[in-house]
């Protein structure tokens, strides 16, 4: 009985010697079958970015020549002085551009620097319009830095007084121009306090026909 049973576990040492370079040879193809698979879904995802990205930048190319996106109106908003010729002569701006070739943030710096424009935004209409939004200063008095110049109610000066202007504006004094220049936020901040002063004396007395004409600021307003 023993020589019969070590027999069979002779045999059945045998039967497992056999099976295990099948075993292996099953595992090594599982693994290749596995791998070849994230291979597979790795290489679709690359293929689909380059795709994408090659139909993205045929389309920026295409939208930047297309003549549909070519501009055939530009409208303005919130001008009072400031003129849309003026405007455009800053910027360059004229019909027949190409919307997408145009820099909004260089052309909003442009009008920026018209003397009445405080702020202003230019947005794209698609597909071929403009618009252009401006806010410009609203003069609240005259300012005597050696010269008279307008300042808004931030007590920002914005435009030097030309002849011509017709303006019932009260004076403000008392600043002088080398410390306006050296630090215009610590004197604007002084002229927004005197404008209030102005504003409050106003609207107290509402009946009075002598207006305000003028506003001395002195040191430590």
């Amino acid at each position: 009985w023993s020589l019969e049973r070590g027999a069979m576990g002779l045999g059945t040492g045998r039967n497992r010697r056999r099976s295990d370079p099948r075993d292996r040879v099953e595992h090594v193809r599982s693994v290749l079958h596995h791998r070849g698979a994230a291979a597979a879904r790795a290489l679709t995802v690359i293929l689909v970015l380059i795709v994408s990205a090659a139909a993205g930048s045929w389309t920026w190319v295409w939208a930047r020549t297309s003549p549909r996106f070519s501009v055939q109106r530009i409208t303005f908003n919130g001008l009072k002085r400031a003129s849309e010729v003026d405007l455009l002569r800053l910027t360059g701006l004229s019909s027949g551009q190409n919307l997408f070739s145009l820099d909004t943030g260089a052309a909003e710096r442009a009008m920026g620097q018209h003397p009445w424009v405080k702020s202003v935004v230019v947005r794209r209409q698609l597909p071929s319009a403009l618009s252009v939004v401006v806010e410009e200063h609203v003069p609240a008095a005259m300012l005597a830095l050696g010269e008279l110049y307008l300042v808004n109610e931030d007590g920002k000066a914005f435009r030097r007084v030309q002849a011509g202007d017709a303006l019932d504006l009260p004076l403000l004094t008392g600043i002088s121009r080398e410390a306006y220049e050296a630090n215009d936020a610590v004197e604007g901040a002084r002229i927004a306090r005197a404008l209030g002063v102005a504003r409050a004396y106003a609207e107290t007395n509402p009946g009075r026909r002598v207006r305000l004409s003028e506003v001395r600021l002195e040191r430590g307003d």
